[in-house]
This record gives C-alpha cells, structure tokens and sequence, in this order.
C-alpha cells in the first residue's frame, strides 16, 4: 500500500426532479421478439453455486465467484468458453514479492478491467486483503492488507482501466500498531493516551439507527501511487454503504447516511467535489445503491414518497435527476442497475407473483424487456425455465451483450449471454 491521502472536498447539496419520462406499460412485448440466452456456466456441472452476478469488461471477459463441487470456492474467467480458475481457496498462491499467502475464503465479488487484471478479497492464513492478479495467470500481489491500517474489508472490489482499485473497508484506530508504518489517513480515529499499547480501545461511533460502532468505515481508493479515501464516517458520514461503482475516470458513485438518517446517492467526480445528487425526504423515501457509466450518468432505484418504486437517472451532478421508469404494477425492483455508454439504462422489476423482467431503457425513452420469468434456456441438452435474474453493475461483455446470472426452474443457476439488439 502506497501512503494515503484524502480527495475529499467540500460536500454540496444536490436538486431534486421528479419529471417521469416513460411509463413501465411502454415496456410490454412478446417472447417472439427477443433472442433467447446462451448459457456459459451452470449448477449442473463443475459448480455448486454461483454467489453473484458476473462482472465483464466490456472487451468479451467476464469474472466470477462460484463454490465447486469439490467444496472449495474460488474465481473463476471466461472470455466466452468454458470458465478457468484464476484463484481457488484451500490452496496456497505464490506472490510477486516471493512469498507464498493460503488463501482460506474468496470474496464473493470480484472484478476485471479490459486489460485483464483481476481484483477479489481475500481471507488468508493471517489475515485478509485486496488482492489484484494480472490476468487469469499473472503474478498475485497485494493492493491493500490487514497488516496495515485496515482492519477489514468488504466483498466488492472494483478496478478500471486506469489500474485504479476501489473498495470499502474497516479501519483500525489511531494507535493500533499496524498504524506505525502505514496511515489510513483522515480516516483517523481521536488521540489516545494508552499505558498498555497492546490493549487499545476503539472509538464508539453512532450509525444511523442510533446504535455504536466500533471502527470507522470508509470507501478507499488505490491509484496505484496513494490510497485516496473516497468517503467514510470520519466526516460527514454515520455509515457508507459498501456498494459502490467506479467509472474508467477514476469516478466514484456510493450510497450513504448521514447522522440524522438521511439517505443519500453521492456523486464523486475524482477530481474536485463529492455531490449530493439525491436524498430521501420530499420526493424520495428510500434510494438504492447507484451505478454510473464514464461520461457521468448515474442511475439508481428508489422508492418515491408515495411508495411507488421508480428508476431514476442523473448526469454529472448538474442535471437535476429525473425519474425514468415507474408503474403501478411493478412490486419492486431488484438489486443492480447498469447504464451504458449510450445512456441505455439495464434493471431488472419485479411484479406479480414475484415475476420478473430485465429491461433496457433507452436514452429514447423507449422501454424494452430483454429477459423474462418463465423464457426457456438449453442447458446441457434439457429446457430449463428462468426464475430469478440478477444483473451487476458491469454487466456489458461486450457491445449489445450481457452477462447475467439466472435462477433456472425447477433448480440450478446458470451464468448466461443476453443479446440487447432488437429482433
């Protein structure tokens, strides 16, 4: 870990516009009109479970987390055929610097630029980390560890083109020896006068419910030359979510809370400001966690003061946001959304009978479905049906295709292709 600086700046309110561009009924079609998924990993065969949706590059890859019938989990590439293990836990991994680390768990969702590298948490023998590999067979080194002012850290990892590596983490307090030799900067805790330094108290902090934590939290980001604390409850914050996304622009969008309960979507440009672009209170009661794509739009669900679910869209922090999808006979929308570079907007609803619907939106306006509850998918020679869809917010493996994981009826899960093209 290189020394740590800070790029926060001073926190601005955002405006907020509740201007509905499109009904959800625009978004009706027939089966006929979509083309049906291809499956590239499934339950039926070297996995048990696949713990989240796949993460792509946008140049024909993607990567994975998935437990193995040999009851070890592990990540695991594709670039289109059958998927390749780049770590596996149980096993011992072999670093640049020419140690050797065992890796006991695999977080659940890692990450890949286009250039190949690869990003994950992982638990070791002796603590845990944030791991980075150079491709599927590249040199492992450590981005961030538990040996330095990080306690611990969260699952989701993300990483751009640039080589930048976001996260969320726990920070140790100030005093704590592993704060010697390194500094997780103004993500410090107060001065302490401690007789017995072995035996060091962390700060009480209030969350948003009232309650105390025991350590500060905060997104950080490596360039590679500084750890960059992005946001955390050092500040502004009473907690930070760790869902996050992080644009090729080293941009940051993150959901979190202030002191009062307050919900907010923050826009971080990378450079200068973090920006409240939404908050809960007149228009919103609650927000879900954003994505962006990188030329600045931002897209999120929420639930407006009425109770209707809605999907709202934002721009650089100086378009006031504006709602984008909405309906009386959608229930609710599931976690992830994903915007394009061509500011098509990707989520997935839910309505009666808990059915489900992946739909793009495009910068038109025009509503579309592109998966549904119930649509057949082969799967090693046998029609199996969707049930669940779950999408993440890097779902584009390459243009006008997706990279999505699949509940199947009557049981399985399958990682699939998705075609977004008209028919």
């Amino acid at each position: 870990m290189q020394s740590t600086g800070s790029r926060r700046r001073p926190w601005a309110r955002g405006f907020l516009g509740t201007l509905v561009l499109c009904s959800w009924g625009a978004a009706q079609a027939t089966p006929d009109d979509r083309e049906p998924p291809r499956v590239l990993a499934d339950t039926a065969g070297t996995f048990l479970e696949i713990s989240a949706p796949p993460v792509a590059s946008g140049t024909g890859s993607f990567v994975f987390h998935a437990m193995a019938r040999t009851g070890r989990d592990g990540i695991y590439y594709s670039n289109g055929g059958a998927p390749i293990p780049v770590v596996t836990a149980g096993t011992d991994a072999d670093f640049v610097t020419g140690e050797s680390h065992h890796l006991m768990r695999l977080g659940s969702e890692p990450a890949m630029n286009s250039r190949g590298k690869i990003v994950f948490r992982a638990v070791l023998g002796e603590g845990e980390g944030i791991l980075a590999r150079e491709g599927p067979f590249g040199p492992l080194h450590f981005v961030a560890d538990s040996g330095e002012a990080f306690r611990s850290f969260s699952d989701r990892v993300q990483v751009n083109d640039l080589g930048d590596v976001l996260f969320h983490a726990l920070v140790d307090p100030r005093g704590h020896p592993d704060h010697e030799d390194s500094d997780a900067g103004t993500l410090e805790q107060r001065d302490l006068d401690i007789e017995e330094p072995d035996k060091i108290p962390p700060r009480a902090r209030w969350t948003r419910r009232g309650m105390q934590a025991a350590f500060d939290e905060g997104i950080f980001l490596d360039d590679g030359d500084e750890m960059l604390v992005v946001g955390g409850t050092h500040v502004d914050f009473a907690d930070v979510s760790a869902r996050f996304d992080l644009n090729q622009r080293g941009a940051v969008t993150y959901r979190c809370w202030t002191a009062d309960g307050t919900e907010h979507v923050v826009w971080d440009d990378g450079y200068a400001t973090s920006f409240d672009l939404a908050h809960t209170g007149p228009v919103f009661e609650a927000l879900g966690d954003p994505s962006c794509n990188d030329v600045g739009d931002v897209v999120f669900t929420a639930v407006s003061k009425g109770g209707l679910p809605v999907v709202v869209h934002g721009r650089n922090a100086r378009v006031t946001p504006q709602v984008i999808a909405e309906g009386s006979d959608v229930i609710s929308f599931r976690p992830g959304v994903a915007i394009d570079q061509f500011q098509s907007a990707y989520f997935v609803a839910v309505q009666d009978s808990d059915r489900e619907t992946l739909i793009v939106r495009a910068k038109d306006g025009s509503l579309r479905p592109l998966l549904r509850t119930g649509d057949p998918v082969s799967c090693r020679g046998k029609t199996s049906w969707v049930g669940t869809i779950q999408l993440s917010s890097r779902p584009f493996f390459r243009q006008g295709i997706l990279v999505l994981l699949v509940g199947l009826e009557p049981e399985g899960q399958a990682v699939v292709l998705v075609s977004t093209a008209k028919s």
